[in-house]
């Protein structure tokens, strides 16, 4: 979803101005017609303590939890090879970097074409990222941990002895801008608007959001949960649907409730409903860090990487001489 115009443009928009993206479409000529297999965005970058030569990098925000291309399946040699062919004299970059590359099959075909032609894959850093792999006929709330679950059902009663409890699903058909107002206003209480994280704490991120949630319901692809107390949204995640996978992106709740985790419970009321709502779904992915609540509900892991591919022997040699300023760069503070 990170790669999509829904996001893209209006991160573009509201939180990088002055470093507007480059827009790549790969497109396959057949029988005098144009089919678009590919499509990525990019920033051009001066040489760093990361990466010491002129290069491209995948676009990205505070809010872009993966990178890569958007590739028609099947077609990811294809968009290598035309994004990564050799750099002629005068080029303006020889390497482009990932930060959390995940789609496996764009990564090998990419690492694969630039070993081809004398370049390769310099790793910054991996990790795992939570997700749920949704199986046919398993539901995907029995997938979490039995001890998570366990304490889940307690704090689920406790909650529910304190009113009336409802879990809704609300998608552009049920109007969304109600269901983005509760979610904001929920993820701006608690520690969020102390540490001045919240998306309402500033008008740029929450003008992004508001857009960036509203395009993707245009397409179908917005789902806020909401969990109801006494017809009180008490709690609030966004998520969007995009290519069989769930995407969650933030959560909101009343910290009034904390001891019943109501955050918490709207994630796992919802791996209750995820099959049947959305039959094609193959993955719910947390976008959570290896450390955050929901990497001790989930049972699975992506491996996210982070790097730079080079795109010849020059620009692997340069990358492989300058090793050791990653050092200093991780030493002053530097990220990749």
């Amino acid at each position: 979803m990170f790669a999509m115009p829904q996001f893209v443009m209006p991160a573009a928009r509201w939180l990088t101005p002055g470093r507007p993206p480059q827009v790549a479409l790969f497109e396959r000529v057949a029988h005098g017609r144009r089919e678009l297999i590919g499509v990525g965005c990019f920033t051009h970058e001066r040489a760093n303590l990361f990466v010491p030569m002129a290069h491209l990098r995948a676009y990205r925000c505070e809010h872009t939890y993966r990178t890569g291309l958007l590739c028609v399946p099947g077609e990811e040699q294809a968009v290598a090879e035309a994004l990564m062919r050799p750099p002629t004299r005068g080029a303006r970059w020889r390497a482009i970097a990932f930060h959390d590359i995940g789609d496996a099959a764009a990564f090998d075909a990419l690492h694969a074409q630039a070993r081809r032609q004398g370049g390769g894959w310099s790793e910054l850093r991996r990790f795992e990222r939570p997700v749920l792999r949704l199986r046919a006929g398993q539901s995907a709330a029995m997938q979490v941990r039995p001890a998570v679950a366990k304490d889940l059902r307690r704090r689920h009663r406790r909650l529910q002895e304190q009113g009336e409890l409802e879990v809704a699903i609300v998608t552009a058909a049920d109007g969304i801008d109600a269901a983005i107002d509760h979610h904001l206003r929920l993820e701006h209480m608690g520690w969020k608007k102390d540490a001045g994280t919240s998306l309402l704490g500033d008008d740029r991120q929450a003008a992004f959001f508001r857009e960036m949630a509203r395009a993707f319901a245009g397409i179908g692809a917005a789902a806020f949960v909401e969990l109801r107390l006494d017809g009180e949204v008490v709690a609030s995640t966004s998520n969007f649907v995009v290519g069989g996978t769930f995407s969650a992106f933030k959560t909101g709740w009343d910290p009034r409730l904390a001891a019943c985790s109501p955050g918490k419970l709207a994630e796992w009321l919802l791996f209750g409903v995820l099959g049947s709502r959305w039959p094609g779904l193959h993955k719910f992915d947390s976008n959570a860090a290896a450390g955050s609540y929901l990497a001790g509900m989930l049972p699975h892991g992506d491996t996210l990487l982070s790097g730079c591919l080079t795109l010849d022997r020059r620009a692997t040699r340069t990358m492989r001489w300058a090793r050791p300023l990653r050092s200093l760069a991780y030493r002053i503070g530097r990220e990749p």
